[in-house]
């Protein structure tokens, strides 16, 4: 039996909504398919599926859901996406709203209280005003500054551009 026939042999076909897949899933309840050309290689069943009324998913790209089961397969309730378009569903859908919530509490627990410099390895605000004062584009950058500071070119470009005021971590080593 060929991977395809093994696939379609674990589908249950609902006429009117999503195609489940009935085999084995892995524990976020994405359905798995194992190929058999004796690579042993393990294929998530929805991305299987987009392959097979597609053609090749381009990389980097994720294989979305319309009807938010994960384990549906049928391919016109599956949509290609970034991973920034996958999180965006995700969000507005109300999906993301436990992860939301835990980063709230524990912003409220750990870290509401940490600013300026009550927050250990960052710099003061003389060191930021001076990291400002010393950039010159074209003359003095950010690889200087990096090496200068002791920082990560990120955070010289976070604290110049004033993203963000105190953001760089003294980098180690």
């Amino acid at each position: 039996m060929t991977t395809e026939e093994k696939f379609w042999s674990k589908v249950d076909k609902n006429p009117d909504g999503c195609w489940l897949w009935t085999g084995g899933k892995i524990t976020g309840g994405y359905g798995t398919i194992c190929d058999n050309y004796g690579t042993r290689k393990h294929m998530y069943t929805h991305r299987y599926s987009w392959e097979l009324a597609n053609g090749p998913i381009p990389d980097g790209m994720f294989i979305c859901h319309t009807c938010d089961v994960r384990h549906c397969v049928r391919p016109d309730h599956l949509f290609l996406g970034t991973p920034l378009e996958n999180t965006l569903d995700a969000l507005a859908k109300g999906r993301l709203a436990p992860q939301r919530e835990t980063f709230k509490r524990l912003w409220r627990e750990k870290w509401s209280d940490r600013r300026g410099e009550n927050v250990p390895h960052k710099f003061s605000d003389e060191t930021v005003r001076e990291i400002r004062r010393t950039y010159q584009k074209g003359v003095f950058g950010f690889k200087r500054i990096r090496k200068k500071f002791g920082i990560s070119i990120g955070a010289a470009q976070r604290i110049i551009y004033g993203q963000a005021r105190k953001t760089a971590y003294v980098k180690s080593g």
